[in-house]
């Protein structure tokens, strides 16, 4: 081709090359290889349109008369009401030539089936490691958009093209890298040492009171168990059991042919009323020990917030809280469990408190010695930095998010015009213009006539009322 994009020959090189892919990766790559064979093939009929001077003639023709008839139309009035109407069936009829060669062009292409599922796939695994809220230069890298029922996606071209040089550039992302990850290892040790500091202001009052926090929790259990057993006995419908079965003895009872087996029937029916009266004095035993245990309850809770915990107590208990001073408490047993909790967390403390004065040194040594390029970027980018990184860092499963990002780029490549791939054979070539002249270069001829037979029957009109006229 005459005029080619380089750097998309480039990028085509690149996936002639990549090799150690796995299944999911190479399924993926040909499906990028048939989207780009039949882009080639779409863009290189194109190129040959383009440069088939009779196809070219055609249409300047066309669009020629189509003008001249136009002006006349605006620029003149015509006494002949059938010269007009002439004038305007012909302008009709060059129009709609010209509409059935712009659609014949459009048909010549080949439908690059599967480009959004290759996209979606793409950003799936963008998605699994930088999360799928994130954004790269505050914005998606691919934007989904819902047309006509269905999902389409649309390439943010900029944005995609910034992200591959980036990751391209090892020693910026060498150094980029090293600093992003300093500036997360000081934020991830700085909430370690807070979230130490947190718990360990409760060590000394909480270790003090350990023992209420115990019964607190054994009572509680209790209580959670009574309810549970409440709900339980209460879905018996016991009243109406037991309803039913007196309605069964008066029933046995009022039966003289029945007096042989009615004392073991009694006995057995008895035992079942039997069964349900002492499920209602177990209920009225739950309600006596649920109040005593409940005051209890209640009793420690006001202790502990006298002392202080109210705050605690409604995280720990009434927000069920996952921190983990929360849990420790809710799952509390004993002195030495919790003391051991808090020797932990000083430990963490301590050792967090060293390794954040060598992180922020290293920061430090890292901001004097780096250049100011990738300071600014991280600076400016954070969010953008960190998503590139994690990128470069992870361990995929399925799909590598470097390729993706790779895949993105060829697909955002490959919808500009300039995008064609040289590469292609003479015996390609040669298919090509054979199917041209079969499928293209004779239909051409066909609009050829299509034209002539509009001009000369506009003429011969013309002709014929200039007769008349006279």
């Amino acid at each position: 081709m005459i005029n080619y994009n380089p750097y998309y020959v480039e990028l085509l090189e690149k996936l002639n090359s990549i090799k150690e892919v796995n299944s999911s990766e190479d399924e993926l790559l040909k499906q990028l290889d048939k989207i780009i064979f039949l882009d080639t093939n779409n863009k290189i009929i194109l190129n040959r349109m383009e440069e088939d001077e009779q196809f070219q003639t055609l249409v300047s023709n066309i669009d020629k008369e189509i003008e001249d008839i136009s002006k006349k139309l605006r620029e003149y009035s015509y006494d002949n009401e059938e010269e007009h109407s002439t004038l305007e069936n012909s302008l009709n009829k060059y129009r709609e030539l010209k509409e059935n060669i712009y659609q014949f062009c459009i048909e010549q292409s080949l439908p690059l089936e599967g480009v959004s599922s290759v996209m979606k796939t793409c950003i799936d695994s963008i998605h699994e490691v930088c999360g799928k809220n994130k954004q790269f230069f505050g914005e998606d890298l691919v934007i989904k958009k819902r047309n006509h029922g269905k999902n389409t996606y649309e390439l943010n071209n900029k944005n995609i093209h910034r992200t591959y040089e980036i990751l391209q550039d090892k020693e910026f992302m060498d150094s980029m890298s090293y600093g992003v990850n300093l500036v997360r290892d000081e934020d991830r040790s700085s909430r370690m040492i807070q979230n130490c500091q947190d718990i360990l202001f409760y060590r000394d009052s909480v270790l003090r009171n350990c023992d209420k926090f115990i019964k607190f929790n054994t009572y509680k259990e209790m209580l959670s168990r009574y309810v549970e057993e409440l709900k339980r006995l209460r879905e018996l419908n016991i009243n109406q059991n037991i309803r039913r079965i007196d309605e069964k003895i008066r029933f046995v009872m009022g039966r003289k042919d029945l007096r042989g087996t009615c004392n073991k029937k009694l006995e057995l029916l008895q035992d079942e009323k039997d069964y349900y009266l002492g499920l209602l004095q177990r209920i009225e035993e739950i309600k006596r020990n649920r109040f005593i245990i409940g005051r209890r309850v209640a009793g420690i809770y006001d202790d502990l917030c006298d002392q202080g915990f109210s705050n605690l107590l409604f995280g720990v208990y009434s927000m069920n809280s996952q921190d983990e001073l929360s849990k420790s408490i809710r799952e509390l047993d004993s002195y030495t469990e919790l003391e051991t909790f808090f020797d932990d967390k000083e430990t963490i403390y301590h050792s967090e408190k060293n390794h954040l004065e060598e992180v922020l040194a290293k920061k430090q040594d890292y901001v004097e010695h780096t250049g100011i390029h990738t300071l600014d970027f991280i600076t400016k980018n954070y969010d953008t930095a960190c998503n590139i990184v994690d990128i470069n860092q992870s361990n995929f499963k399925e799909i590598s998010p470097k390729l993706a990002i790779y895949i993105l780029e060829v697909l955002s490549e490959l919808q500009r015009r300039d995008s064609r791939d040289i590469n292609v054979s003479d015996q390609e070539y040669q298919e090509l213009e054979d199917w041209y002249q079969k499928n293209v270069a004779s239909k051409l001829i066909d609009f050829e006539m299509d034209y002539y037979d509009i001009f000369f029957e506009a003429k011969k009109r013309v002709k014929k009322n200039d007769v008349i006229s006279r």
